[in-house]
């Protein structure tokens, strides 16, 4: 699995599958999010390449900020953002959704 890394469940924003490690990125954990890593560790443990599958998600996780005025990575977060039009899922919005759009 190469997504969901970061999403409402943590008290901060992320991105849903960033592809490598970031600046943001506080702690080692943090530098573990990533699909880099992910892939690295399966290889490491034995996994074969050719039986690696890369999943790629067609949809974003949303946050609602704690304070509107801290945003970007890792700015605290207070739980999931609203939901998109048409999946009317909280802290989730379909690749096609404007959240801004209701």
């Amino acid at each position: 699995m190469a997504y969901d890394y970061n999403g409402a469940w943590s008290n901060f924003t992320g991105h849903n599958a960033p592809l490598f490690a970031g600046p943001s990125d506080q702690n080692d954990f943090q530098r573990t999010l990533n699909v880099q890593h992910s892939i690295n560790y399966w290889l490491s443990q034995g996994a074969p390449a050719s039986k690696l599958v890369l999943g790629v998600p067609a949809y974003g996780r949303t946050f609602t900020l704690a304070n509107s005025a801290v945003n970007g990575l890792r700015a605290p977060a207070e739980g999931p953002g609203r939901p998109g039009p048409y999946t009317s899922q909280y802290g989730y919005i379909a690749y096609h959704e404007n959240s801004l759009d209701q």
